[in-house]
């Protein structure tokens, strides 16, 4: 260990020696000493490390707001993209069933199985629409009891052979073919209390109907003029009601119709893309009390919707990628000339402050050069304050530096021409030889 130990000592001190001899060689030499140099290496790169470190600061944040604002304004845009889309995916839904609805409304009371068939072709107007399937109560040539409305009446569903009982050769028979499909027996289901509610509503509008319509059939003989005018005033108040009768059904029918499963604005989260849809067909017949008599399905598929949808996320992605692009090409350059116009006036003050230190190194003489030595710092900011300072010090120096070779100067005249006496130490008295 103490042969270690003298070894390094003995390097280390060779290092040293070899570090003195070229300070004082550059000295003597005039040139910039060593350890200032390596001082200058290290500051320029610090220099550069801060041009660095502004650059990446800049472009992080120009990127960052870039993406930001790109990835938000484009999450707006999808989702309201995504609720318009829905809704009117919703709208021309309503609009088909409501189409279908006054169809059947017209056609199932006389059992016209004929304009029945001729209705599912509507959703050809609806590109989303896959097929349609009208049920309702049985024909009138079945001899069942049976009273659902589960009876096929009309359908271009290409898997109805399925979803009915005994499709046989003929295929279906309009109001004989019975529907055994669980999706459609679920949705025949939710109607199962429907009459009811219906009663509770329009029982004592449908009863008024009824009442007027017997009157106005007693007056229907009777031509004197007394009679044909309360025909007339019954007739209008009959009127009233059916159309007061028809609303509060259609509110009822609007307010039972659905999907399965439900359909929400929610499309690009939903797993499901095909949704059956059904709307309950209310109507009175006769003086019955029975005001459900069939169903409408549509099934609909959002495939398209959710791929269009995912497309409008990728361009979104690919505008973003763009912008950020764009945004790395311009904050890179702006970063730059910012960066640069920073560090810029710094690099002329450490210039000047170095070569200060190797000024400063050197003979009264040289050291005077000083007062001439000024920088130029246009900003009026914190950096060009501190170049006034480093001015006003380098001239106090260069006249320092003056005053002190005048005085040097003063001595060696003197010295010359009054030559003065010397002690015993080596020291100048005032005495003259």
């Amino acid at each position: 260990l103490l042969i270690l130990f003298t070894i390094y000592t003995l390097t280390d001190k060779t290092k040293e020696k070899t570090i003195i001899i070229k300070e004082i060689k550059a000295l003597l030499s005039g040139e910039a000493m060593p350890s200032l140099k390596k001082l200058r290496t290290h500051q320029n790169e610090k220099q550069r490390s801060l041009r660095g470190k502004l650059v990446i600061f800049t472009i992080a944040i120009v990127i960052l707001v870039t993406l930001f604002l790109s990835l938000q304004n484009g999450y707006r845009m999808i989702n309201t993209q995504q609720n318009t889309m829905a809704d009117a995916l919703q709208n021309k839904i309503d609009v088909l069933l409501e189409s279908l609805s006054s169809g059947v409304k017209n056609f199932l009371p006389t059992q016209n199985d004929l304009e029945l068939g001729a209705l599912p072709s509507q959703k050809d107007a609806m590109t989303e629409a896959k097929y349609v399937t009208i049920i309702g109560e049985k024909s009138q040539v079945l001899e069942t009891e049976d009273n659902s409305i589960a009876y096929i009446w009309a359908t271009n569903d290409p898997d109805i052979e399925m979803k009915v009982k005994d499709y046989g050769q003929n295929g279906i028979v309009a109001g004989q073919t019975l529907a055994v499909d669980e999706e459609i027996l679920q949705i025949i289901k939710k109607f199962e209390t429907l009459n009811d509610e219906v009663g509770k509503k329009v029982d004592n509008i449908s009863q008024q109907i009824a009442n007027y319509s017997a009157q106005i059939t007693s007056l229907a003989a009777q031509t004197d003029d007394e009679s044909v005018k309360l025909r007339r005033e019954l007739s209008e108040v009959s009127t009233r009601l059916r159309n007061e009768l028809n609303n509060t059904l259609a509110v009822i029918a609007n307010e039972y119709s659905g999907s399965t499963p439900l359909f929400t604005h929610e499309i690009l989260s939903s797993e499901t893309t095909d949704y059956l849809f059904y709307k309950p067909v209310l109507y009175r017949s006769g003086s019955s009390s029975n005001y459900l008599h069939g169903v409408i399905i549509i099934q609909v598929s959002i495939q398209s919707l959710v791929d269009e949808l995912h497309s409008e996320i990728t361009s979104v992605i690919v505008a973003a990628a763009i912008a950020a692009i764009v945004a790395l090409i311009l904050g890179t350059l702006g970063a730059w000339l910012l960066a640069s116009l920073i560090v810029k006036p710094i690099k002329k003050l450490e210039s000047q402050l170095v070569d200060i230190g190797i000024i400063m190194t050197r003979e009264a003489k040289e050291r005077m050069r000083l007062s001439n030595k000024k920088i130029e710092i246009k900003s009026r900011d914190e950096i060009g304050h501190l170049g006034q300072v480093v001015n006003s010090m380098t001239e106090q120096l260069g006249k320092a530096a003056e005053d002190e070779f005048l005085n040097n100067d003063g001595k060696k005249v003197q010295g010359r021409f009054v030559p003065l006496e010397e002690d015993g130490s080596g020291g100048k008295l005032p005495i003259v030889k």
